[in-house]
């Protein structure tokens, strides 16, 4: 211990400085650190998720480049679906052997582009997974988490004919996510992908329950894949 006036080391048992004779101060633990205090209150409120209804994985897209601290969006990340809220999180999370699979069968949007898949097996496990708010807070903070809440995410729809004799109607889907961030809004879209006989479109929806908005319609096939790919110019500008 040193005195705060001269700087002179101080006995633990001292109650004055032996060179100035100021008295010693002892510090108060149980006040809070100003600092720190004022370090967590500059960050943004994370809500209470709750439990987890499904996820899925895929890449990302934006009309931007992902900068740094968020460039793992460029990579397989994580979509947690909650009952009210939306999380991007960095990384396959929970991705089953059986997902995997799929992915690697190559079950993807139109040409293959990009593909996601979720089982039946970790719709089930999921409901009763919960994410705490401490961890959840934590992932944000190191920039390996964003979230929005449901209210303010789309369900794009890119709508187009089939080719050949049976031709008939078929669209895209896209998941649009105005997600927070440190830096701000960030706004991307997250592929959604249903080609297996385990999980149709409607059980994802049931648990996605944002608004559904069709961003195209009647169009060709070689239309709708150019739209898709084309489909981060419908966004707002980060």
């Amino acid at each position: 211990m040193f005195c705060t006036n001269c700087g002179k080391s101080i006995g633990p048992s001292e109650r004055f400085c032996g060179k100035c004779g100021s008295a010693v101060t002892i510090a108060d633990s149980s006040q809070p650190n100003r600092e720190t205090e004022s370090k967590e209150d500059s960050t943004l409120p994370i809500p209470s998720f709750g439990s987890l209804l499904t996820r899925l994985w895929g890449v990302a897209r934006g009309n931007n480049t992902f900068t740094k601290p968020y460039s793992w969006l460029f990579e397989e990340s994580t979509l947690l679906v909650f009952n009210d809220y939306l999380a991007v999180t960095r990384g396959a999370l929970g991705k089953s052997g059986f997902a995997s699979a799929m992915n690697s069968g190559g079950f993807g949007l139109v040409g293959g582009l990009f593909s996601a898949a979720i089982s039946i097996k970790n719709s089930v496990s999921n409901k009763s997974e919960r994410f705490e708010q401490g961890s959840m807070r934590d992932s944000f903070n190191n920039a390996e988490l964003a979230w929005c809440k449901k209210d303010d995410a789309e369900f794009w729809e890119i709508r187009y004919m089939t080719k050949g004799f049976m031709s008939s109607a078929a669209s895209n889907s896209i998941l649009y996510c105005p997600v927070n961030t440190l830096g701000g809004r960030l706004h991307l879209l997250f592929p959604l992908s249903f080609k297996n006989s385990q999980t149709s479109t409607g059980h994802f929806m049931d648990h996605l329950k944002c608004r559904s908005v069709v961003k195209a319609d009647g169009l060709t096939e070689d239309e709708a894949r150019t739209a898709y790919i084309e489909s981060p110019k419908w966004l707002p500008v980060s």
